[in-house]
């Protein structure tokens, strides 16, 4: 029967070995597929926040524009022969105010007329009283009003040579280095209009000057425009498209206007196309035709007779063109640049990339930990089997023999055999030890189980050590008279005593002292000594006991406290035991808040001692 187990155990001990060599093939498998799959999905996710950003920074710069074509729409002469009165200026600045979330965008409103050029005299709008003031040019409008000027005719040129054409004069309609949008105040000269080359002349009378509120643009509309399309994971640069180092805006407070050195995305705006001029004019119903350049000419109360819609040499669009700015080709004054928070796009990608690849790392770790605790565990739950199937044998041929004997004695006691006094004490006597070999058998087990089962009850006292030491020799004395061993006190005087279960001591005492009877027979003396030791947590009582018998093997030793247990000579010189006794002290020991320590030498003995709190006077 016992053969039949063992080898059902040594089947079984095979299937984790198998378990674990097919994870170890399939674990860098795993890992490989998850390592190129995360590689896969990094790179998509790339391209997918690549295009996202490049979408989100058309989207910006349209928004952007729109605005600000719509403010030039909305403000700025479109109309030939249209004069900037007061009345139609409020008018038009009550609606962008009554239409416009962010209406704080408009700041001033200029009017400049007089002279050649158009630039002698400025007047400013007084919003609260609807009226223009006259006023002085502004230092920082100077270099504007150059540019008016230089945009301007020249009044030497010989009439009807060149039609004045805004949309043939080089640059925007508005300045990059103040927020400023320009536009000319444009009349058609009657006289021309009679020419024969059939090409209207017009007549510069001043210039419109809308400023822009550059401090609402950089504290409030930009950085929510910028966080509506971007959100908070990039930092948005925003400068001169001609001087990059004048910053007009910065996402990235801490690192104040410096360059990025790197962008994920650029663009450009700050332009004002025709085409989206076109629109909003005619959304608003202001008369721009929705072309742009070369649609619908907005002469007051309709073209000139005998005018065609379309012009001939002098260039496509006629007067249309002359009423707004040409075709930007994507190139605004101001240029934007992203860059993810992280440093750029693709080291956050990466990051993502790492992070996911120790997550899956980590997960592959715990996965195999597992298969490794589930087969040492497998494993442990097997060796104890193994040492459970030990004891029951063990203690079956224990329990036979004590039992046979007293079966066999008490049998010949009834059938007769046993005559004579001396016989009959010596079958006595033979039955008694049997029977008490057997109750301790079955005490030792019963102390396990409960000890096992956290079922033991403790009751601790404070007990005197010498009087533990005495019925531990007395309940040892048949096992000491019969293995011939003597018994050595050396104990300390005035010894402490000890908070212990009287009891539950004696028995280890017991225990360490018919072990000693067992392997130490032959060297015939035991020493069991006490005193009392400082340690770091206060005093204690050390007791030892020691044999000069053969000693435990250094492959034994490490292993004589697990319950079952049975060291190798133990089992070749058949010696009595169930394996429970050492691991029944350690744990009883233990419960006293103790320990117990072993130090043995083949062939010179065995010492196990025994530490316990020991009860400090009051």
């Amino acid at each position: 029967m016992k053969e039949l187990l063992t080898a059902l155990l040594w089947h079984r001990s095979r299937l984790p070995l198998i378990l674990v060599g097919a994870f170890a093939i399939l674990l860098p498998v795993l890992a490989v597929v998850q390592y190129r799959w995360i590689g896969q999905l990094s790179e998509a996710e790339r391209e997918r926040l690549n295009a996202r950003l490049k979408d989100s920074v058309v989207n910006f710069t349209e928004e952007f524009n729109a605005n600000t074509a719509r403010l030039y729409v909305s403000l700025l002469p479109n109309r030939l022969n249209e004069p900037a009165t007061a009345e139609m200026v409020a008018k038009r600045i009550e609606n962008w105010q009554n239409n416009n979330q962010h209406a704080a965008i408009l700041k001033n409103v200029y009017r400049s007329s007089g002279g050649e050029r158009g630039t002698e005299n400025i007047e400013t709008f007084d919003v609260l009283n609807h009226v223009w003031k006259a006023t002085v040019w502004p230092a920082w409008l100077l270099k504007m009003r150059e540019k008016a000027a230089w945009r301007a005719p020249n009044p030497n040129e010989p009439p009807g040579q060149r039609p004045f054409n805004l949309g043939r004069i080089p640059g925007q309609w508005f300045d990059d280095e103040a927020t400023v949008l320009l536009a000319p105040r444009l009349a058609v000269d009657a006289e021309t209009l009679e020419s024969d080359d059939g090409r209207p002349r017009l007549v510069l009378e001043g210039w419109m000057i809308v400023e822009m509120n550059g401090e609402y643009l950089r504290t409030v509309y930009i950085p929510e425009l910028a966080q509506k399309h971007f959100g908070s994971d990039y930092f948005i640069r925003i400068a001169r498209r001609t001087n990059p180092q004048t910053v007009i805006y910065h996402s990235d407070e801490t690192s104040g206007s410096g360059d990025f050195g790197y962008a994920d995305a650029t663009g450009t705006l700050y332009e004002v196309r025709p085409e989206i001029i076109g629109g909003i004019g005619q959304q608003l119903g202001l008369g721009i035709g929705p072309g742009g350049p070369g649609g619908p000419r907005n002469f007051p109360g309709g073209p000139p007779p005998g005018r065609p819609r379309a012009g001939k040499k002098g260039g496509p669009g006629g007067l249309n063109q002359a009423l707004q700015p040409p075709p930007a080709e994507g190139r605004g004054r101001w240029s934007i640049a992203a860059r993810h928070k992280s440093g750029s796009l693709q080291r956050a990608v990466d990051f993502a990339r790492y992070r996911n690849l120790g997550i899956s790392f980590v997960i592959l770790l715990l996965m195999a930990v597992t298969v490794v605790l589930i087969v040492a565990a497998t494993q442990r739950a097997q060796h104890l089997v193994h040492l459970q199937m030990e004891f029951v044998a063990s203690v079956s041929h224990e329990l036979r023999t004590p039992l046979a004997v007293i079966r066999s004695a008490g049998e010949n006691l009834a059938d007769g055999l046993v005559v004579g006094d001396g016989q009959v004490r010596r079958y006595g006597s033979l039955i008694r030890n049997e029977g008490r070999r057997l109750s301790d058998m079955v005490e030792q087990i019963m102390s396990f189980a409960g000890l096992e089962k956290a079922r033991a009850n403790f009751e601790f006292t404070s007990v005197d050590i010498q009087t533990i030491v005495q019925r531990a020799m007395s309940a040892c004395e048949p096992a000491l008279r019969g293995s011939g061993c003597q018994v050595e006190l050396e104990l300390q005087d005035d010894l402490p005593k000890v908070l212990a279960d009287a009891n539950s001591l004696t028995h280890c005492l017991q225990n360490l002292l018919t072990n000693a009877a067992k392997y130490a027979s032959q060297s015939g003396a035991i020493a069991l000594k006490a005193r009392k030791i400082e340690s770091p947590k206060g005093p204690q009582l050390e007791i030892s006991v020691e044999d000069h018998g053969p000693g435990i093997d250094s492959a034994d030793l490490p292993h004589i406290f697990e319950p079952f247990y049975r060291g190798r000579r133990a089992v070749e010189d058949q010696i009595h035991g169930t394996g429970l006794g050492l691991s029944l002290v350690k744990r009883i020991v233990e419960a006293h808040s103790g320990r117990i320590e072993v130090v043995s030498n083949l062939g010179q003995g065995t010492i196990f001692t025994l530490k316990i709190p020991a009860v400090q006077p009051v």
